[in-house]
C-alpha cells in the first residue's frame, strides 16, 4: 500500500497477546479447530509483520474498547495532524 503513493495513515489493531487472541476465539465456540489454527496462524503472520515499525505508524492494542478508541482518535484526530 505503501508504494501506491496513497497519502494514508496505516494503523494495526491487535489483541493484547496472540494467547488473548486464542481465548477469544476458542470462547465464541463458533469456529472450527481448523479455522481456529488458519485465524492464530494467519495472526502471527500479522503480527510479526506489525513489529516492524516501517510497516505501521501506529499500533493500537485491542484490550480495553474504550482505551483503544481513545488512542486510536487521539492518533488520528490529533491537532497536530495532517487530516
Amino acid at each position: 500500500m505503501r508504494s501506491s503513493g496513497l497519502e494514508a495513515r496505516y494503523v494495526l489493531i491487535r489483541p493484547r497477546s496472540l494467547d488473548v487472541l486464542e481465548q477469544r476465539l476458542r470462547g465464541r465456540n463458533t469456529e472450527t479447530e481448523e479455522a481456529i489454527q488458519k485465524r492464530l496462524n494467519r495472526a502471527r503472520e500479522e503480527w510479526a509483520f506489525g513489529m516492524d515499525k516501517s510497516n505501521f505508524d501506529h499500533v493500537v492494542v485491542n484490550d480495553d474498547i474504550d482505551r483503544a478508541f481513545a488512542d486510536l482518535s487521539s492518533f488520528l484526530f490529533d491537532e497536530n495532524s495532517d487530516l
